[in-house]
């Protein structure tokens, strides 16, 4: 199970939230925060930058009963947190595409009749999840859970922007 804590600290870094989530990691639950490539253009070069995707909060990946108890503590001790889980859907396709390192790399595709269809990448199969491509700043808004609307009401997790070059028009 994926669960997205809210940290009040300006960076969300793992680091900081780690000092505040000591016990988290010691029972088998893994803190990490989703990153993803971006090209980016200055002084007349491209370059591919990391970014972290949702700044000011981290992810713990772990079993419900190993994070029960710790979340319920937390709660009680610390006010400064907002936990809540995402689900099996959305746990499952974020981390297919992040992989075990939690970073989303760019993709390439194509634009056949009007719509993209990946090639390479993570994003390879999940083309009818492309919702807003951004072909001058090579994004492209993938939906996470294969729904018509997706409203959390949290956070902004009913998609995702990842690198996608799209390198032929046919």
């Amino acid at each position: 199970m994926l669960y997205v804590m809210r940290c009040h600290d300006t960076l969300g870094s793992v680091t900081a939230s780690k000092s505040y989530v000591p016990r988290v990691e010691d029972e088998g639950c893994e803190i990490f925060r989703l990153t993803a490539n971006r090209v980016r253009r200055f002084h007349g070069e491209e370059h591919i930058e990391t970014v972290i995707l949702y700044p000011g909060y981290i992810f713990l990946e772990c079993d419900e009963q190993h994070i029960g108890k710790e979340l319920a503590t937390l709660h009680q001790i610390r006010t400064r947190f907002i936990t809540y889980s995402l689900s099996d859907e959305a746990t499952h396709f974020l981390l297919t595409i992040s992989g075990d390192r939690h970073h989303i790399y760019m993709s390439r595709g194509i634009v056949r009749n009007g719509r993209a269809h990946v090639t390479e990448g993570p994003l390879v199969g999940y083309d009818d999840r492309i919702v807003k491509i951004d072909r001058h700043k090579r994004l492209a808004w993938v939906k996470i859970v294969d729904k018509e609307k997706v409203d959390t009401g949290r956070m902004s997790t009913d998609v995702v922007v990842a690198g996608l070059e799209l390198y032929e028009k046919v």
